[in-house]
């Protein structure tokens, strides 16, 4: 179901991706008022801004004490964990014997040196379970997210770059690389620089909907969301941003394939974190 408000438009997918047993869905009324409180809290994201991950809890602060936290753009992780589900996806360290923080070390330099800004929150599931994710994309999860995928890219999706991120995510957890993996890695790759760019959040996860924002410049604000709905969070991923992460990790020669490859990826990792947290019920909100 598609709704316009100019210069953007909403479009709702009414059958939930995610539903429990006895658990109602949302009715076509409550998506709809989501929808437009989530358009009502676009908001532009500075330059300067750290990112965070798609995580729906209410931001309190950051690690460093600051209780005030600007609009970050999202992406499961943040942006340097993002940046490591694309790279072990698309195969970009092969061969290599590196391990993961290292790898990790890597990706945070290049993404950094492309002009994104690293970021991420505590508590963060798509961090802490890397290895479990990778786990779903090439397990239990396969056959469902690959129709996911299959819904989400229409005339785009290509079946063998599908199955290809599915052997990447297998090779990763056959190595064992991500077995001991826990989400201090990252705040010991950023440093000093975690104390500002780590989220703290607040709250069970208790959101009905992923929001999935393509608008340029622009995220919906969580913390705006969190007090205008009286706590009906939201996920919210930025479709632009993961763009620019897979660009700047699919670099180099065959770049436009890696990024087809990357495109299919974002798909693989959004379907196995829908099944990884806890939340009951999950509906799809499009803005673009």
């Amino acid at each position: 179901m598609e709704t316009k408000r100019m210069p953007y438009s909403t479009d709702i997918q009414l059958e939930p991706i995610k539903q429990s047993d006895g658990i109602d869905p949302m009715t076509t009324e409550e998506l709809e008022k989501q929808a437009e409180m989530a358009l009502d809290c676009l908001r532009t994201v500075g330059v300067d801004v750290a990112s965070t991950c798609v995580d729906e809890r209410e931001r309190v602060g950051t690690r460093d004490g600051q209780k005030d936290v600007e609009p970050r753009y999202s992406v499961p992780g943040g942006a340097n964990v993002y940046g490591l589900y694309a790279a072990e996806l698309i195969n970009y360290f092969d061969g290599e014997e590196s391990d993961g923080p290292s790898r990790l070390t890597e990706v945070t330099a290049l993404i950094n040196d492309g002009g994104v800004n690293s970021g991420g929150h505590e508590g963060c599931a798509a961090n802490g379970g890397f290895n479990a994710v990778m786990g779903l994309i090439c397990g239990d999860n396969l056959g469902a997210g690959k129709e996911y995928a299959r819904n989400q890219l229409g005339s785009e999706f290509d079946e063998e770059l599908y199955d290809e991120v599915v052997a990447n995510a297998r090779k990763v957890v056959e190595s064992g690389r991500y077995a001991e993996w826990d989400e201090t890695k990252l705040f010991d790759v950023l440093g000093d620089e975690a104390g500002s760019a780590i989220e703290q959040l607040n709250g069970k996860h208790e959101a009905r909907t992923i929001i999935r924002v393509d608008v340029d410049g622009m995220t919906v604000d969580q913390t705006e969301l969190h007090k205008l709905t009286n706590g009906e969070d939201s996920f919210i991923n930025d479709e632009g941003f993961a763009r620019r992460i897979e660009a700047v990790m699919s670099d180099g020669p065959d770049a436009e394939r890696k990024q087809q490859l990357a495109r299919h990826a974002r798909e693989a990792v959004m379907s196995a974190l829908v099944v990884a947290v806890p939340n009951p019920v999950i509906h799809q909100i499009n803005i673009r």
